[in-house]
């Protein structure tokens, strides 16, 4: 089955999305990391989100986790 062409401006619409919706997880998320780092563990839940980021990461070839703008995030990467 051949792979669908794809479309640049689409491609970058696809990634402004992902930034934004991680922006706004990064500030809802903040709460409970900081709950996580209070207590130095991790929760099974920022495992999974984390490795959803990683696999983001690895098959997009984009790491998602090094805006300066998500500082929560980036924590969570040195966590874990």
């Amino acid at each position: 089955m051949p792979l669908e062409t794809t479309n640049a401006f689409t491609a970058k619409l696809a990634m402004e999305y992902c930034k934004k919706t991680l922006k706004l997880v990064d500030e809802n998320y903040s709460t409970e990391l900081s709950r996580s780092i209070n207590y130095g563990r991790v929760s099974i839940a920022d495992y999974v989100f984390y490795s959803l980021l990683q696999f983001l990461e690895v098959a997009y070839s984009v790491n998602l986790l090094c805006a300066p703008e998500l500082p929560i995030l980036q924590h969570l990467r040195r966590m874990i």
